[in-house]
């Protein structure tokens, strides 16, 4: 293999080119200096302007010294508490998550049964939901489950039926029906 490369010959560098690159760069670092100060002038002057109306400020609140502090008066501080008590009740109110509820029941669901209804009842703080198995073996084991389960423990079965259900597939299937009723739930 013969290998036909000389070292010795300079590669060709367009120097024009070159050069008017590097004036094209200088002419745009030249206009962003110029942007940049333009810029730190405004920002300088919009400063002091903003220094100048905080002094007019603090010289018109610096004569009112501690006479202008309104008295403290206790009814207005039991009002006050009155209405952070009601914010507080609101904000507990609010802080139950209802997607953490419905992952539980979820978890605790077994496979061949499932919930078509839920219903909360807030003056008792209680849950209604009406669910279908397969059978009465599913139904019990999720019964099982929501009565060892800490937070949903405790469960009252309503009612019970038999009825056919229609499965993804179009199919009528012989099913459980069932309605229970979980105290303490939220």
């Amino acid at each position: 293999m013969k290998i036909s490369l000389n070292l010795a010959t300079r590669t060709y560098v367009n120097r024009r080119a070159l050069y008017a690159l590097y004036a094209l760069l200088a002419v745009l670092l030249v206009f962003w200096l110029g942007l940049s100060l333009s810029s730190w002038q405004k920002d300088h002057t919009e400063i002091g302007r903003l220094e100048e109306q905080l002094q007019q400020v603090r010289e018109q609140l610096g004569g009112l010294g501690d006479e202008g502090a309104p008295p403290f008066d206790s009814t207005d501080y039991q009002v006050l508490l009155d209405d952070l008590a009601f914010a507080d009740d609101i904000l507990a109110r609010d802080a139950f998550r209802w997607t953490r509820l419905f992952l539980r029941l979820e978890q605790l669901l077994p496979e061949g049964a499932s919930l078509r209804s839920l219903r909360p009842e807030h003056r008792e703080r209680a849950l209604s939901l009406t669910a279908v198995a397969r059978g009465n073996e599913q139904m019990n084991r999720f019964i099982d489950q929501l009565m060892a389960s800490e937070d949903l423990n405790q469960v009252y079965l309503l009612s019970q039926e038999r009825a056919e259900v229609t499965d993804p597939a179009g199919q009528k299937r012989p099913a459980v029906r069932f309605s229970l009723l979980i105290q303490e739930a939220f």
